[in-house]
C-alpha cells in the first residue's frame, strides 16, 4: 500500500503532485497494487497502474479513522525519511473508493 503514514497516522498523500505521481508506475512495478490517495491521475499513470495489475483507491482525508484500521506495521525502506519512509501495513476495513482498476478512472 502506498500512502503517507508515520506516528501520528496513516492519511492519504496528494497523489497529483508530481514527487508523488511520478513514484506510483515505479512502485507498482516493484509490487505495490494498492495505491491510497487524493485527487486525480494522469492517464500515463493509469496505464501504469493497468500494465502492472495495481489499482488507486481515494480515501478520506481523515487520519485518525484511517490509522484505526491499521493492524501491523513495519518499515522496510528508508527508516530516516520519517513519514516518507516505505512501511508494509496490514490493514482492515480502510474505506475508500476505486478510483482506477483496469485502465479505467472514475
Amino acid at each position: 500500500m502506498h500512502t503517507a503514514f508515520s506516528e501520528a497516522g496513516i492519511a492519504p498523500t496528494t497523489s497529483s503532485k508530481e514527487e508523488i505521481e511520478s513514484t506510483i508506475p515505479k512502485l507498482s512495478s516493484a509490487g505495490v497494487k494498492i495505491h491510497i490517495g487524493k485527487g486525480m491521475l494522469s492517464d500515463e499513470t493509469a496505464n501504469a497502474l493497468n500494465e502492472n495489475n495495481s489499482i488507486f483507491v481515494i480515501t478520506p482525508p481523515v487520519a485518525a479513522l484511517l490509522t484505526s484500521k491499521v493492524l501491523e506495521k513495519k518499515c522496510v525502506l528508508f527508516e530516516n525519511e520519517g513519514m516518507e519512509a516505505m512501511f508494509e501495513l496490514k490493514v482492515e476495513n480502510i474505506p475508500g473508493i476505486v478510483a482506477i482498476k483496469n485502465g479505467k478512472k472514475i
